[in-house]
């Protein structure tokens, strides 16, 4: 497959973490409209049953799923439903996270396991699932998505700060792994910025 076709979101397959979110439904409707068939997965499922009935309303191709991303096996689960209906997985945006600001101890140890939990093991897990597919595939994009706050962080994110900080890593150090499977992982930034893939 050329790299022009995996850049094409006409008839697509992406999965999006966190796609209740007001910027994951964003991405979802923008995906939607550019012809990309989305499966939003969030917890709880309620917000993006909302997002996806109003994709379907405009003509878009949607299916809401609920997932919790600290469980490796649910991610896993999702993923590959997903290529068991529609034979591909063309995209994986990885966007769920937990946000907590406070003083530097103003938060239990538990909050930020919480946070290590959700941001951080959450986005490898669904790295880990969606490359293993990819790979088989010959090709793919994943795309971590790290708010431009994180990348800049204010006084009082200091434990979201450390999760994302580190899936940036993680992120350029898989992406030299990647380039030669023909798969692509990107961070979010660019996205939020309004930049292209």
């Amino acid at each position: 497959m050329t790299l022009s076709r995996i850049r094409s979101f006409d008839g697509a397959v992406a999965i999006i973490t966190g796609g209740g979110s007001a910027t994951g439904a964003s991405l979802d409707q923008e995906l939607a409209r550019r012809g990309c068939e989305i499966v939003l997965a969030d917890y709880p499922i309620d917000g993006v049953k909302q997002v996806a009935t109003e994709i379907q309303a405009a003509g878009g191709t949607a299916t809401a799923a609920e997932i919790d991303v600290t469980d490796s096996w649910n991610v896993e689960a999702l993923i590959y439903a997903t290529i068991r209906r529609t034979g591909r997985l063309d995209y994986m945006f990885n966007y769920a996270g937990t946000g907590l600001c406070s003083t530097a101890f103003g938060r239990k140890i538990e909050d930020w396991d919480t946070m290590i939990e959700r941001n951080l093991r959450g986005i490898i897990y669904g790295v880990r699932a969606a490359y293993q597919v990819m790979l088989v595939q010959g090709f793919g994009h994943i795309v971590n998505i790290a708010p431009i706050i994180d990348v800049f962080p204010v006084s009082e994110n200091k434990s979201y700060a450390i999760t994302r900080h580190a899936i940036i890593g993680f992120s350029n150090a898989m992406r030299l792994e990647a380039a030669s499977a023909g798969i692509r992982i990107r961070l979010s930034a660019r996205i939020l910025l309004g930049l292209p893939l």
